[in-house]
């Protein structure tokens, strides 16, 4: 064992070699006694452990903070969101703003083309075709006669059943604008109060709301018009008597009808000034035609199918027949223009093959598809 002896001052100190240390061994023969041995290390100061209150009150602290960290961590959440929310708001009104203005443009460009090219269409196959408002001028000497052949197609092309019932063109007598003079047109409200008043559709199979006179306008009163009618819904079938300030006449109730049709009001061409057509469901759903006359103020008559219930779609301007449609399968393909929860034979069927387009003769009565 190596070891090297310094003095500091007048005490000696021993250095020894650490290697030569480690191995040394009690067997040697050299004496041990007078060897330094490294200093004990100094005591550790007593562990206190913590009662129950300082624990409660640390797991407290603890519990504090993590909450309101939690508190700060929502706060920041919310406030982004929120942001977020009001970026995409602007964006969504700004998108539509410009939408709507791109399609209004797009909309009356459209609308200008197809009015041009409607124009020229009209001028190219009718060289009498009239452009311009007649009624804006008060010297109609220059005003040309329409031919009124050229406009009414051909029965050529129609089926025999029909062609037979529509009068030659030779018949139509042409029409001399010149003897209106100029054309004028007035708006007035006829109809007052609460309750709901229209006609329907206007011109379907040249129909309209007034009689043959000229005094009464036949319509329908109801109580709302914001969504689709059901069989609770019943509507007034009225008379305007135009003679007599427009007074309003109930006659009689309809339970089949709708906001876009009305009940297929249509005048009787066989008597124009007093009978007109409706349509009606009895109570089992069952959809028919009525004939009213305003002069008996009843129905004279009712036209039911009731292995396939039909009603009233257009009738025949010349009188004798109307043409019937099976409302219920129309409520269920296009809802707007049928009569909801009506009885339809037809319900489960792609293609029915028994039924269609369905004609009524008015005085003979009976169907045909």
């Amino acid at each position: 064992m190596d070891a090297i002896e310094v003095k500091f001052g007048a005490q000696p100190v021993v250095l020894v070699d650490q290697l030569s240390y480690d191995s040394y061994s009690d067997d040697e023969d050299d004496d041990s006694s007078h060897m330094p041995h490294p200093p004990p290390p100094p005591p550790r100061p007593p562990t206190r452990k913590p009662n129950q209150k300082e624990m409660v009150r640390d797991s407290r602290l603890h519990i504090t903070e993590s909450s309101e960290l939690e508190r700060r961590r929502r706060k920041i959440g919310i406030v982004v969101v929120a942001i977020l929310i009001i970026i995409a708001a602007v964006v969504c009104v700004a998108s539509l703003v410009s939408a709507r203005s791109s399609t209004r443009s797009d909309s009356d460009t459209n609308d200008s083309d197809s009015r041009s090219i409607e124009e020229k269409d009209k001028k190219d196959e009718y060289p009498n075709y009239l452009s311009g408002d007649v009624s804006s001028s008060s010297d109609t000497s220059d005003v040309q006669n329409i031919e009124i052949e050229s406009l009414v197609p051909s029965t050529s092309s129609l089926p025999s059943a029909v062609s037979s019932s529509v009068p030659p063109t030779t018949d139509i007598e042409p029409t001399d604008l010149s003897e209106l003079g100029p054309l004028s047109l007035s708006v007035e409200q006829i109809t007052f109060g609460d309750k709901h008043h229209m006609f329907g559709y206007i011109g379907q199979s040249l129909t309209i709301p007034w009689n043959a006179d000229d005094r009464y306008i036949v319509g329908l009163e109801f109580d709302s018009h914001d969504r689709l009618p059901t069989a609770d819904d019943s509507a007034t079938v009225i008379l305007i008597d135009t003679d007599n300030s427009n007074e309003v006449i109930p006659l009689d109730t309809c339970r089949a009808w709708n906001t876009q049709q009305g009940t297929m009001l249509y005048w009787n061409p066989d008597s124009p000034s007093t009978q007109f057509f409706f349509n009606d469901r009895d109570e089992g759903n069952k959809i028919f035609t009525v004939l009213y006359d305003i002069e008996q103020r009843r129905r004279i008559r009712e036209y039911r199918f009731t292995d396939t219930p039909i009603a009233n779609a257009g009738v025949c301007p010349k009188g004798g027949f109307f043409y019937a449609l099976n409302y219920a399968r129309m409520a269920r393909l296009r809802p707007v223009t049928g009569y909801q929860n009506t009885y339809d034979w037809t319900e489960g069927e792609v293609a029915p093959t028994n039924d269609g387009m369905w004609r009524g003769g008015v005085e003979k009565g009976g169907k045909e598809l």
